[in-house]
């Protein structure tokens, strides 16, 4: 169907690009994990607008 993820139809050198991007096995990827109830009790992170500015050395000569 158009527009919707099929996950046992993608090629080995996707899966392995999609389990190398993500740090999991591709099975685990689609709803088939613990992620969400392993973190439903930390607190959210700190907005990015809190954070401080860092200290770059990009433009430094």
């Amino acid at each position: 169907e158009p527009g919707h993820a099929m996950p046992e139809a993608v090629t080995p050198q996707a899966r392995a690009t999609v389990e190398m991007l993500a740090g999991m096995p591709y099975e685990s990827l689609w709803g088939n994990n613990n992620i969400g109830y392993l973190n439903r009790n930390k607190p959210a992170a700190p907005s990015l607008k809190d954070r401080a500015v860092l200290n770059s050395t990009y433009n430094r000569g």
